[in-house]
Protein backbone atom coordinates (compact mmCIF):
# COMPACT_ATOMS: atom_id res chain seq x y z
CA UNK A 1 0.00 0.00 0.00
CA UNK A 2 1.32 3.74 -0.66
CA UNK A 3 0.35 6.78 0.64
CA UNK A 4 -0.22 10.07 -1.11
CA UNK A 5 2.37 12.62 -0.14
CA UNK A 6 4.74 13.19 -3.14
CA UNK A 7 7.92 12.99 -1.33
CA UNK A 8 7.22 10.25 0.80
CA UNK A 9 6.17 6.64 -0.04
CA UNK A 10 5.70 3.51 2.59
CA UNK A 11 4.58 0.06 2.05
CA UNK A 12 4.08 -3.26 4.30
CA UNK A 13 4.87 -6.47 2.46
CA UNK A 14 4.17 -10.00 4.68
CA UNK A 15 6.38 -13.40 3.64
CA UNK A 16 5.00 -16.46 4.63
CA UNK A 17 6.58 -19.03 6.80
CA UNK A 18 6.91 -21.62 4.41
CA UNK A 19 8.18 -19.46 1.51
CA UNK A 20 10.93 -18.37 3.85
CA UNK A 21 11.55 -21.66 4.51
CA UNK A 22 12.01 -22.86 0.99
CA UNK A 23 14.09 -19.68 0.45
CA UNK A 24 15.96 -20.10 3.27
CA UNK A 25 16.34 -24.28 1.71
CA UNK A 26 17.73 -22.61 -1.68
CA UNK A 27 20.02 -20.30 -0.03
CA UNK A 28 22.11 -23.62 1.23
CA UNK A 29 24.09 -24.31 -2.01
CA UNK A 30 24.73 -20.28 -2.21
CA UNK A 31 26.48 -20.45 1.53
CA UNK A 32 28.17 -23.33 0.65
CA UNK A 33 29.57 -21.63 -2.75
CA UNK A 34 30.57 -19.03 -0.19
CA UNK A 35 32.27 -20.94 2.37
CA UNK A 36 34.47 -22.96 0.39
CA UNK A 37 35.47 -19.84 -1.61
CA UNK A 38 36.27 -18.42 1.28
CA UNK A 39 39.34 -20.48 1.57
CA UNK A 40 40.41 -19.98 -1.81
CA UNK A 41 40.41 -15.60 -1.23
CA UNK A 42 42.91 -16.65 2.12
CA UNK A 43 45.10 -18.85 0.25
CA UNK A 44 45.23 -17.07 -3.18
CA UNK A 45 45.72 -13.60 -0.64
CA UNK A 46 48.58 -15.27 1.33
CA UNK A 47 50.44 -16.29 -1.53
CA UNK A 48 49.58 -12.77 -3.42
CA UNK A 49 50.86 -11.13 0.18
CA UNK A 50 54.47 -13.14 0.03
CA UNK A 51 54.43 -12.62 -3.76
CA UNK A 52 54.43 -8.91 -3.30
CA UNK A 53 57.15 -8.94 -0.23
CA UNK A 54 59.46 -11.10 -2.25
CA UNK A 55 59.37 -8.74 -5.43
CA UNK A 56 59.60 -5.69 -3.26
CA UNK A 57 62.59 -7.45 -1.44
CA UNK A 58 63.96 -7.97 -4.61
CA UNK A 59 63.27 -4.63 -5.99
CA UNK A 60 65.22 -2.89 -3.34
CA UNK A 61 68.22 -4.59 -4.17
CA UNK A 62 68.11 -4.05 -7.50
CA UNK A 63 66.88 -0.38 -7.44
CA UNK A 64 69.79 1.85 -9.09
CA UNK A 65 69.35 6.12 -9.06
CA UNK A 66 69.26 7.63 -12.17
CA UNK A 67 69.29 11.26 -12.85
CA UNK A 68 66.85 13.03 -14.31
CA UNK A 69 68.13 15.48 -16.72
CA UNK A 70 69.53 13.11 -18.78
CA UNK A 71 68.67 9.35 -19.94
CA UNK A 72 71.99 7.00 -19.24
CA UNK A 73 71.51 3.91 -21.94
CA UNK A 74 73.88 1.77 -19.81
CA UNK A 75 70.51 1.79 -17.84
CA UNK A 76 68.19 0.36 -20.17
CA UNK A 77 66.90 -2.85 -18.70
CA UNK A 78 67.83 -2.18 -15.31
CA UNK A 79 65.50 -1.47 -12.66
CA UNK A 80 65.83 2.34 -11.46
CA UNK A 81 64.50 5.30 -9.44
CA UNK A 82 64.26 8.42 -10.53
CA UNK A 83 63.12 11.88 -9.38
CA UNK A 84 62.35 15.29 -10.89
CA UNK A 85 59.84 17.68 -12.51
CA UNK A 86 56.87 16.39 -14.90
CA UNK A 87 55.48 18.53 -17.39
CA UNK A 88 53.92 18.65 -20.94
CA UNK A 89 53.54 20.57 -24.08
CA UNK A 90 50.46 19.45 -24.61
CA UNK A 91 46.83 21.31 -24.65
CA UNK A 92 44.42 19.09 -22.99
CA UNK A 93 40.63 19.47 -24.85
CA UNK A 94 37.68 18.23 -23.20
CA UNK A 95 35.44 16.39 -25.41
CA UNK A 96 32.39 17.46 -24.97
CA UNK A 97 32.55 21.12 -23.67
CA UNK A 98 35.99 21.86 -25.94
CA UNK A 99 36.82 23.14 -22.51
CA UNK A 100 40.93 23.73 -23.19
CA UNK A 101 43.92 23.73 -21.24
CA UNK A 102 47.07 24.19 -21.27
CA UNK A 103 50.60 22.46 -20.31
CA UNK A 104 48.70 20.25 -18.36
CA UNK A 105 48.90 16.59 -17.31
CA UNK A 106 45.29 15.98 -16.90
CA UNK A 107 42.07 17.21 -17.13
CA UNK A 108 38.96 15.74 -15.16
CA UNK A 109 35.22 17.33 -15.61
CA UNK A 110 32.92 16.46 -13.14
CA UNK A 111 29.36 16.47 -13.71
CA UNK A 112 26.36 16.43 -11.36
CA UNK A 113 22.48 17.24 -12.48
CA UNK A 114 19.92 18.26 -10.17
CA UNK A 115 17.46 15.57 -9.75
CA UNK A 116 15.73 13.12 -7.22
CA UNK A 117 16.83 11.05 -4.76
CA UNK A 118 15.68 8.05 -2.76
CA UNK A 119 16.50 7.07 0.45
CA UNK A 120 14.57 4.05 2.05
CA UNK A 121 14.67 2.58 5.26
CA UNK A 122 12.95 -0.70 6.35
CA UNK A 123 11.67 -2.78 9.26
CA UNK A 124 10.92 -6.54 9.18
CA UNK A 125 9.16 -7.99 12.17
CA UNK A 126 8.55 -11.90 12.85
CA UNK A 127 4.87 -13.04 13.55
CA UNK A 128 3.79 -15.99 15.20
CA UNK A 129 3.47 -18.80 12.64
CA UNK A 130 6.66 -17.86 11.14
CA UNK A 131 5.84 -15.29 8.64
CA UNK A 132 7.69 -11.46 8.68
CA UNK A 133 6.39 -8.29 7.70
CA UNK A 134 8.06 -5.90 6.36
CA UNK A 135 7.62 -1.98 6.46
CA UNK A 136 9.32 -0.11 4.15
CA UNK A 137 9.54 3.61 4.15
CA UNK A 138 11.32 5.89 1.03
CA UNK A 139 11.46 9.75 1.05
CA UNK A 140 12.37 11.64 -1.92
CA UNK A 141 14.44 14.96 -2.19
CA UNK A 142 15.90 16.79 -4.84
CA UNK A 143 19.38 17.09 -5.00
CA UNK A 144 23.01 17.70 -6.71
CA UNK A 145 24.12 13.94 -7.76
CA UNK A 146 25.80 11.47 -10.61
CA UNK A 147 23.47 9.66 -12.85
CA UNK A 148 20.48 8.16 -10.78
CA UNK A 149 18.31 5.79 -12.16
CA UNK A 150 14.76 6.36 -11.03
CA UNK A 151 13.03 3.83 -12.79
CA UNK A 152 14.58 1.81 -9.83
CA UNK A 153 12.07 3.93 -7.48
CA UNK A 154 9.78 2.84 -5.13
CA UNK A 155 7.46 5.04 -6.18
CA UNK A 156 8.78 6.54 -9.64
CA UNK A 157 5.59 8.65 -9.89
CA UNK A 158 6.40 11.88 -9.87
CA UNK A 159 10.06 11.76 -9.48
CA UNK A 160 10.93 10.61 -12.63
CA UNK A 161 14.54 11.76 -13.70
CA UNK A 162 15.30 12.94 -17.34
CA UNK A 163 18.39 10.76 -19.09
CA UNK A 164 21.81 12.61 -18.40
CA UNK A 165 23.44 14.03 -21.39
CA UNK A 166 26.63 14.87 -20.04
CA UNK A 167 28.88 12.70 -17.93
CA UNK A 168 32.18 12.57 -15.54
CA UNK A 169 35.14 12.61 -17.77
CA UNK A 170 39.09 12.50 -17.33
CA UNK A 171 41.82 13.62 -19.74
CA UNK A 172 45.60 12.42 -19.61
CA UNK A 173 48.41 14.07 -21.13
CA UNK A 174 50.32 11.37 -23.62
CA UNK A 175 53.19 12.86 -24.14
CA UNK A 176 54.05 14.22 -20.54
CA UNK A 177 58.14 14.29 -19.49
CA UNK A 178 59.75 13.19 -16.18
CA UNK A 179 62.68 15.50 -16.63
CA UNK A 180 64.35 14.02 -19.53
CA UNK A 181 62.43 10.55 -20.07
CA UNK A 182 59.03 9.92 -21.34
CA UNK A 183 56.31 9.10 -18.74
CA UNK A 184 53.80 6.76 -19.86
CA UNK A 185 50.21 7.95 -19.51
CA UNK A 186 49.18 5.30 -16.99
CA UNK A 187 51.82 6.64 -14.83
CA UNK A 188 50.75 10.29 -15.24
CA UNK A 189 47.40 9.24 -14.73
CA UNK A 190 48.48 8.17 -11.22
CA UNK A 191 49.13 11.90 -10.18
CA UNK A 192 46.09 13.27 -8.76
CA UNK A 193 46.02 16.50 -7.35
CA UNK A 194 43.45 17.91 -9.42
CA UNK A 195 43.05 22.47 -8.46
CA UNK A 196 40.03 23.82 -9.30
CA UNK A 197 39.67 25.14 -13.19
CA UNK A 198 38.97 29.13 -13.12
CA UNK A 199 35.78 29.92 -14.78
CA UNK A 200 36.99 32.07 -17.30
CA UNK A 201 34.72 34.13 -19.70
CA UNK A 202 36.09 31.92 -22.34
CA UNK A 203 35.33 28.64 -20.56
CA UNK A 204 31.77 30.01 -19.65
CA UNK A 205 31.79 30.83 -23.49
CA UNK A 206 32.15 27.35 -24.57
CA UNK A 207 30.26 26.04 -21.98
CA UNK A 208 27.37 27.70 -23.50
CA UNK A 209 27.88 27.30 -26.68
CA UNK A 210 27.69 23.51 -26.07
CA UNK A 211 24.67 23.34 -23.75
CA UNK A 212 22.88 25.97 -25.55
CA UNK A 213 21.09 27.30 -22.27
CA UNK A 214 21.82 30.21 -19.60
CA UNK A 215 25.18 29.53 -17.87
CA UNK A 216 26.69 30.91 -14.75
CA UNK A 217 30.09 30.52 -12.70
CA UNK A 218 28.91 29.66 -8.66
CA UNK A 219 31.51 27.99 -6.20
CA UNK A 220 30.52 24.69 -6.78
CA UNK A 221 31.39 24.71 -10.81
CA UNK A 222 29.28 26.14 -13.80
CA UNK A 223 26.00 25.91 -13.29
CA UNK A 224 23.95 25.21 -16.29
CA UNK A 225 20.37 26.44 -16.06
CA UNK A 226 17.93 29.60 -15.98
CA UNK A 227 18.41 30.17 -12.01
CA UNK A 228 21.16 28.93 -10.35
CA UNK A 229 19.71 30.41 -6.66
CA UNK A 230 16.75 27.76 -7.87
CA UNK A 231 17.67 24.88 -9.55
CA UNK A 232 15.49 23.05 -11.50
CA UNK A 233 15.29 18.98 -12.08
CA UNK A 234 17.32 18.58 -15.31
CA UNK A 235 19.96 21.31 -14.36
CA UNK A 236 23.40 20.63 -14.45
CA UNK A 237 26.51 21.46 -12.46
CA UNK A 238 30.06 20.90 -14.32
CA UNK A 239 33.65 21.25 -12.52
CA UNK A 240 36.54 21.14 -14.52
CA UNK A 241 39.87 20.64 -12.57
CA UNK A 242 43.51 20.13 -13.58
CA UNK A 243 46.74 18.80 -12.71
CA UNK A 244 48.92 21.12 -12.91
CA UNK A 245 53.47 20.62 -13.37
CA UNK A 246 55.03 19.12 -10.69
CA UNK A 247 57.71 17.25 -8.92
CA UNK A 248 57.54 12.93 -8.95
CA UNK A 249 59.51 10.10 -8.24
CA UNK A 250 59.32 6.57 -9.95
CA UNK A 251 60.48 3.36 -9.82
CA UNK A 252 60.60 1.24 -12.70
CA UNK A 253 62.41 -0.33 -15.52
CA UNK A 254 64.16 2.15 -17.71
CA UNK A 255 63.27 1.25 -21.34
CA UNK A 256 65.19 3.13 -23.93
CA UNK A 257 63.95 7.02 -22.48
CA UNK A 258 61.04 5.86 -20.80
CA UNK A 259 59.26 3.38 -18.83
CA UNK A 260 58.06 -0.04 -18.05
CA UNK A 261 57.18 -2.81 -15.16
CA UNK A 262 59.74 -4.74 -13.29
CA UNK A 263 59.19 -8.72 -13.18
CA UNK A 264 60.39 -10.05 -10.04
CA UNK A 265 62.01 -13.49 -10.26
CA UNK A 266 58.87 -14.02 -7.28
CA UNK A 267 56.41 -12.81 -10.37
CA UNK A 268 55.18 -9.54 -8.79
CA UNK A 269 55.17 -6.39 -10.74
CA UNK A 270 57.17 -3.13 -9.68
CA UNK A 271 56.38 0.12 -11.66
CA UNK A 272 55.43 2.73 -8.81
CA UNK A 273 54.88 6.60 -8.83
CA UNK A 274 54.82 9.05 -6.46
CA UNK A 275 53.92 12.73 -6.61
CA UNK A 276 57.20 14.79 -5.24
CA UNK A 277 60.64 14.40 -4.87
CA UNK A 278 60.37 11.18 -2.58
CA UNK A 279 63.15 8.46 -1.67
CA UNK A 280 63.38 5.00 -3.37
CA UNK A 281 63.37 3.82 0.76
CA UNK A 282 60.33 5.72 1.21
CA UNK A 283 58.74 4.35 -1.56
CA UNK A 284 59.28 1.07 -0.49
CA UNK A 285 58.43 1.36 2.52
CA UNK A 286 54.59 2.89 1.19
CA UNK A 287 54.28 -0.08 -1.24
CA UNK A 288 55.03 -2.71 1.85
CA UNK A 289 52.68 -0.72 4.17
CA UNK A 290 49.60 -1.18 1.46
CA UNK A 291 50.65 -4.60 0.91
CA UNK A 292 50.31 -5.20 4.43
CA UNK A 293 46.99 -3.12 5.09
CA UNK A 294 45.53 -5.36 1.48
CA UNK A 295 46.44 -8.82 3.22
CA UNK A 296 44.70 -8.27 6.46
CA UNK A 297 41.90 -6.48 4.67
CA UNK A 298 41.45 -9.48 2.68
CA UNK A 299 41.67 -11.69 5.77
CA UNK A 300 38.84 -10.06 6.86
CA UNK A 301 36.65 -10.58 4.11
CA UNK A 302 37.69 -14.55 3.46
CA UNK A 303 36.60 -14.78 7.33
CA UNK A 304 33.32 -12.74 6.56
CA UNK A 305 32.78 -14.88 3.62
CA UNK A 306 33.26 -18.02 5.98
CA UNK A 307 30.88 -16.39 8.48
CA UNK A 308 28.23 -15.10 5.71
CA UNK A 309 28.72 -19.41 4.15
CA UNK A 310 27.80 -20.97 7.81
CA UNK A 311 25.40 -18.55 8.87
CA UNK A 312 23.15 -19.58 5.47
CA UNK A 313 24.11 -23.27 5.97
CA UNK A 314 22.47 -23.54 9.02
CA UNK A 315 19.86 -20.53 8.28
CA UNK A 316 16.78 -23.53 7.64
CA UNK A 317 16.97 -24.57 11.22
CA UNK A 318 16.55 -21.14 12.68
CA UNK A 319 13.78 -20.29 9.96
CA UNK A 320 12.16 -23.26 10.98
CA UNK A 321 11.67 -22.49 14.93
CA UNK A 322 10.70 -18.67 13.54
CA UNK A 323 7.06 -20.82 14.46
CA UNK A 324 7.63 -19.17 17.68
CA UNK A 325 9.64 -15.56 17.42
CA UNK A 326 11.45 -15.99 20.23
CA UNK A 327 13.12 -19.82 19.60
CA UNK A 328 13.46 -18.70 16.41
CA UNK A 329 15.70 -15.42 17.33
CA UNK A 330 17.58 -17.74 19.57
CA UNK A 331 18.57 -19.99 17.24
CA UNK A 332 19.81 -17.11 14.76
CA UNK A 333 21.51 -16.08 17.22
CA UNK A 334 23.05 -18.73 18.47
CA UNK A 335 23.90 -20.38 14.95
CA UNK A 336 25.36 -16.64 14.15
CA UNK A 337 27.82 -16.64 17.11
CA UNK A 338 28.91 -20.23 16.11
CA UNK A 339 29.70 -19.42 12.80
CA UNK A 340 31.61 -16.37 13.85
CA UNK A 341 33.76 -18.57 16.08
CA UNK A 342 34.38 -21.72 13.71
CA UNK A 343 34.93 -19.31 10.48
CA UNK A 344 37.55 -17.22 12.38
CA UNK A 345 38.83 -20.88 13.36
CA UNK A 346 38.84 -22.56 9.99
CA UNK A 347 40.33 -18.96 8.88
CA UNK A 348 43.11 -18.93 11.75
CA UNK A 349 44.02 -22.63 10.64
CA UNK A 350 43.74 -21.67 6.69
CA UNK A 351 46.34 -18.94 7.27
CA UNK A 352 48.70 -20.94 9.21
CA UNK A 353 48.44 -24.32 6.27
CA UNK A 354 49.18 -21.30 4.11
CA UNK A 355 52.00 -19.14 5.78
CA UNK A 356 53.79 -23.02 6.00
CA UNK A 357 53.38 -23.52 2.33
CA UNK A 358 54.26 -20.27 1.37
CA UNK A 359 56.94 -18.99 4.21
CA UNK A 360 58.50 -22.96 4.78
CA UNK A 361 61.28 -21.49 7.01
CA UNK A 362 59.56 -18.60 8.76
CA UNK A 363 57.25 -20.68 9.88
CA UNK A 364 59.40 -22.88 11.35
CA UNK A 365 61.73 -20.74 13.04
CA UNK A 366 57.76 -18.88 14.47
CA UNK A 367 57.42 -22.49 15.44
CA UNK A 368 60.29 -23.05 17.31
CA UNK A 369 59.70 -19.70 19.41
CA UNK A 370 56.05 -20.58 20.21
CA UNK A 371 57.22 -24.10 21.40
CA UNK A 372 60.32 -22.45 23.32
CA UNK A 373 58.19 -20.13 25.20
CA UNK A 374 55.59 -23.03 25.86
CA UNK A 375 58.99 -24.93 27.28
CA UNK A 376 60.21 -22.06 29.59
CA UNK A 377 56.84 -21.42 30.87
CA UNK A 378 56.48 -25.21 32.03
CA UNK A 379 59.54 -25.26 33.86
CA UNK A 380 59.47 -21.81 35.31
CA UNK A 381 56.01 -23.34 36.92
CA UNK A 382 57.73 -26.53 38.28
CA UNK A 383 60.10 -24.35 39.20
CA UNK A 384 57.73 -22.44 41.43
CA UNK A 385 56.10 -25.72 42.75
CA UNK A 386 58.90 -27.23 43.64
CA UNK A 387 60.37 -24.17 45.42
CA UNK A 388 56.94 -23.97 47.66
Amino acid sequence: MGDNDNDSYSESSTQSWGSRLMGSIKGVAFGLLLFFAAFFVLWWNEGRSVETYKSLQEGKGATIAAKADSVDSSLDGKLIHVSGPVSTEETLTDDTFKVEAEKVLSLRRTVQMYQWQESCTSETEKNLGGSTTTNTKCTYKKDWAGKTDSASFKKPQGHTNPPMIYTSETVTAANAKLGAYRLPQNLTSSLSSFVKLEASDAVLAKVRTVAAKPVAATSEGIFIGMNASNPQVGDYRVKFEVVKPTDASVIAVQQSSSFAPYTADAGGSIYMISQGVVTAQQMYKSAESSNAFITWVLRLVGWLMMTIGLSMLFKPLSTLLDVLPILGSIMSFGTGLASAIAAFALSVVTIAIAWFFYRPVLSLILIGIVVGVIVFMRQRGAAKKAAN
